[in-house]
């Protein structure tokens, strides 16, 4: 591969995404960075599994002792809240509805809280 600016840039992004991270949780106050952009806007952290919606999925949504743990299960959990991807709406749903799991799943249960929050 042919080094270009494009290229360039990316990886100096990549690397000072890299190093806001690393020094945020270090425990380092801000500004962890002085770039103007990265200092300002939100971006996917460096590992996508660290990101507080990923983090909710994980410990929320695939892996709670309290849930049903086959295949099947954590996979219909996964989808579902992957459909709407947002913390708060997997809380109203369990609010709402209880445990969310596949063998109690009632499409028009589950369309009356969606759709009531809509």
């Amino acid at each position: 591969m042919i080094p270009t600016e494009v290229c360039d840039g990316y990886w100096r992004f990549a690397a000072e995404r890299q190093g806001i991270f690393f020094r945020r949780i270090s425990g380092a106050s801000q500004p962890w960075t002085d770039d103007p952009v990265l200092g300002t806007y939100k971006f996917t952290n460096a590992y996508r599994a660290s990101d507080r919606v990923s983090q909710f999925l994980i410990r929320q949504v695939i892996y709670r002792p309290d849930l049903p743990s086959s295949e099947i299960e954590t996979c219909f959990r996964i989808l579902l809240f992957k459909m709407f991807n947002k913390i708060d709406t997997w809380r109203l749903l369990e609010a709402a509805l209880g445990a969310i799991a596949y063998a109690e799943y009632r499409f028009d249960l589950y369309d009356k809280v969606l759709t009531s929050a809509m």
